[in-house]
């Protein structure tokens, strides 16, 4: 079944924050990349407006919300470009997730470090071989970057990507996001088995919450999936094939969600 449009009814739309007025808890889960940020040519040039900035630091101020950041960049990375406190961020596609000062890492992800190591190197090479591929080691996954490389290079690319990898199956494996590939390790771990984490870490099943998500990319399939009838989740882009219940069109409209939550009041104006 496809998605709803958020915003195409007001009566709806009032339910869904009636509903959020009346839990004790709300876990609000964002994406970075393509949610609060609009996708660029390159990972650096995404850094958030500060308006974006402020919106974030209210939420994260709220007793009754949660706020979470949930991306496929590095701890080190988003921690840097948000400049927050009072969140919780799943890094790495979920294999590592910082909270209340606390990291949590994936328990059999250490050992196939050297493995990830080794890979990014041998890919860098690919990465100067080919004009504009980017290669980025995150540690607990390594990500190929190939948005500005020519259209009638990237069939090359990922051939090329899944040749140089595939001495290392089956310790890691690759999955598809959008204009890149991601070299993981082959464990049974996703963002929506971190979502769950996340809920039994903050013990949510104690409460009467209630859970939103907001992500645009294919990793965030699984946590669609996962999250149940006491959840929102929202695809951003117009694309209808996704698990979300809801989409919007883009980060502006992510924005005005944001925006009506850190009101209080969950009321809604028609007019944006």
């Amino acid at each position: 079944m496809p998605p709803t449009y958020l915003y195409g009814k007001e009566r709806a739309l009032k339910n869904i924050f009636k509903k959020l007025e009346n839990v004790q808890k709300i876990f609000l889960f964002l994406d970075y990349d393509g949610t609060l940020v609009p996708i660029r040519k390159l990972p650096a040039l995404a850094v958030i407006s500060p308006e974006t900035r402020k919106l974030l630091r209210q939420l994260s101020e709220q007793k009754k919300i949660t706020l979470v950041i949930s991306t496929g960049r590095a701890h080190a990375d988003i921690n840097r470009l948000l400049g927050l406190k009072n969140l919780t961020i799943v890094s790495n596609h979920g294999f590592q997730i910082h909270y209340k000062g606390k990291t949590w890492v994936h328990p059999k992800v250490n050992k196939m470090l050297p493995l990830l190591n080794e890979l990014s190197r041998k890919l860098n090479v690919l990465g100067k071989s080919i004009n504009s591929v980017l290669v980025e080691n995150k540690k607990y996954t390594v990500t190929v970057h190939y948005r500005n490389v020519p259209v009638d290079q990237i069939n090359v690319v990922k051939n090329l990507v899944a040749s140089m990898s595939e001495k290392y199956f089956p310790f890691v494996k690759i999955t598809y996001g959008k204009k890149v590939l991601e070299i993981r390790p082959n464990i049974v771990w996703n963002k929506g088995l971190a979502v769950q984490k996340v809920l039994r870490t903050f013990h949510a099943q104690k409460k009467k919450y209630s859970a939103v998500y907001m992500g645009d990319d294919t990793t965030d399939e699984d946590a669609f999936k996962v999250l149940g009838r006491n959840s929102l989740t929202v695809k951003v882009g117009s694309s209808k094939k996704t698990l979300a219940k809801y989409f919007v069109r883009n980060t502006d409209e992510v924005l005005q969600f944001l925006k009506i939550i850190v009101n209080g009041n969950y009321q809604w104006n028609s007019d944006g």
